[in-house]
């Protein structure tokens, strides 16, 4: 039997990979093959239909409701903050975010670093700081609860990081841009222009700011736990049984 559709599951905007040359190209024509699109997230689908004509339907992000929940605070008096470091993955902007925490620890010497995503420890990172290095994920609940902020930067699209991050207890600060405002905002994270110094103040606003971060704690919390991966695939099910009625 001859395909009627085929589909096309995009997860980044994937031409920002690469420098302005051949590979971007390459990635970019990817979106005029007539394929149907099924974005992670409403970033994605809106770019790509506005774009490039792509008919789209986007599936927001949810997490393990099982596996992200508060756990015990060990050490409620160490005030710490967590970033994901993830050092090999640009879009992730791991100098950027090295940058603002050194100006977090100037002005702030009491606060422990904690970095987890890769192992950094080759990197010279100019202060004191914990490498967690690549966490198992059932160990990523216990880590999250510890952090009173969590420093999570999308150059692209998201990751997963920010609702498992809000499940847990823990509120995050992330750059602006529309790659992220189609899922965080100021109701239940906080967005900073992506420059050291302006999340470096988004960061120290949570940690001396205890009403407005107890007030995004639970914003965020119940945000996050209004999500699921099953409200999310009933998206993409109605989206078939569409492209199936039209030619049917």
């Amino acid at each position: 039997m001859a395909t009627q559709h085929r589909c096309y599951f995009v997860q980044d905007y994937e031409p920002y990979f690469y420098a302005h040359g051949s590979d971007y190209y390459f990635a970019e024509a990817t979106y005029r093959m007539g394929l149907l699109g099924i974005t992670a997230g409403d970033w994605l689908a809106t770019k790509l239909a506005d774009k490039y004509g792509m008919k789209t339907v986007s599936m927001g992000f949810s997490f393990d409701h099982h596996l992200y929940y508060p756990r015990k605070r060990l050490a409620p008096h160490q005030k710490r903050v967590f970033f994901y470091a993830r050092s090999v993955t640009p879009r992730r902007g791991f100098e950027l975010g090295i940058l603002a925490l050194h100006r977090v620890a100037e002005r702030h010497p009491d606060i422990e670093f904690v970095l987890a995503g890769w192992d950094s420890s080759s990197y010279q990172i100019p202060f004191k700081h914990i490498d967690a290095g690549n966490v198992s994920v059932n160990d990523l609940p216990d880590l999250y609860s510890q952090c009173d902020v969590a420093l999570v930067l999308s150059l692209t699209n998201l990751s997963l990081l920010p609702l498992e991050l809000m499940a847990c207890g823990c509120p995050v600060v992330s750059n602006k841009g529309e790659n992220v405002e189609w899922l965080l905002n100021e109701n239940n994270a906080l967005l900073a222009d992506p420059n050291p110094e302006s999340l470096c103040d988004a960061i120290i606003d949570l940690l001396v700011n205890e009403n407005k971060r107890k007030q995004l704690i639970e914003n965020a919390s119940r945000f996050a736990r209004a999500t699921s991966w099953e409200s999310e695939s009933e998206k993409v099910v109605s989206f078939f049984q569409e492209m199936e009625s039209i030619t049917a």
